[in-house]
């Protein structure tokens, strides 16, 4: 993978694959690596698809190992004309990446809805819960529960994007209505959840707070 790196590097420098800015000041960059997987960004057009195409050819005939192109996807810019787009998938011989496609359980795409992009997470939050309802579970085993199980689930998401505060409010809810025993949204909540989000020596459960945890998250990132 090292050999493949350096060869798509060199292709940035000569710009025979040139890749893509995220911003005017930011570096140019072709590809990035993350465990065995391969993100390849370059322009639309068959110079560089077809220069990708030798870079590949050349990385399977000098390692000896083949490229599954069945699980490669193609995702192009909106700005790509339809027919250029069609051509070269059809000279990549790769599928379009859908609008749900994933990668460690987070969406590749955001789209203009975050909360559709990410509604995955309150369903995960609901079939846990439907799997602990038919048992009987004391408040204390509750706020275990709550604290090991439920606020794990989103922490991947969160280290990556800001979730929008509408659906952190409907998971803090979700884990609210768990704790009280509440079928519906009423029901008389004796301790305020911002209380309970504090540490035990304060008083609290320890429960996390959402947002906090979310922002703690993208701040150990930056």
């Amino acid at each position: 993978m090292e050999f493949l790196s350096r060869h798509l590097t060199s292709a940035q420098d000569n710009k025979t694959i040139p890749g893509i800015k995220v911003a005017a000041l930011a570096p140019t960059i072709n590809h990035i690596f993350f465990a065995d997987d391969c993100l390849i960004f370059t322009q639309a057009n068959l110079s560089s698809v077809n220069n990708l195409l030798e870079v590949i050819h050349n990385f399977s005939t000098q390692s000896g190992q083949v490229m599954n192109f069945d699980k490669f996807v193609v995702h192009f810019s909106k700005k790509t004309k339809p027919e250029v787009a069609q051509t070269l998938t059809n000279i990549l011989r790769v599928k379009n990446m859908t609008s749900k496609e994933k990668y460690l359980g987070s969406p590749l795409m955001v789209g203009h809805s975050k909360q559709e992009a990410f509604k995955s997470i309150k369903e995960c939050f609901e079939t846990r819960l439907s799997t602990w309802s038919a048992v009987n579970i004391s408040q204390a085993g509750k706020g275990t529960m709550i604290k090991h199980v439920l606020n794990s689930i989103p922490v991947y998401q969160m280290g990556t994007f800001k979730l929008p505060n509408n659906l952190i409010n409907q998971l803090t809810s979700i884990e609210r209505k768990f704790f009280w025993g509440h079928k519906t949204n009423r029901g008389a909540n004796l301790i305020a959840w911002q209380n309970l989000c504090t540490s035990k020596d304060l008083g609290g459960l320890a429960f996390r707070d959402l947002e906090k945890l979310n922002l703690a998250l993208l701040t150990k990132l930056a």
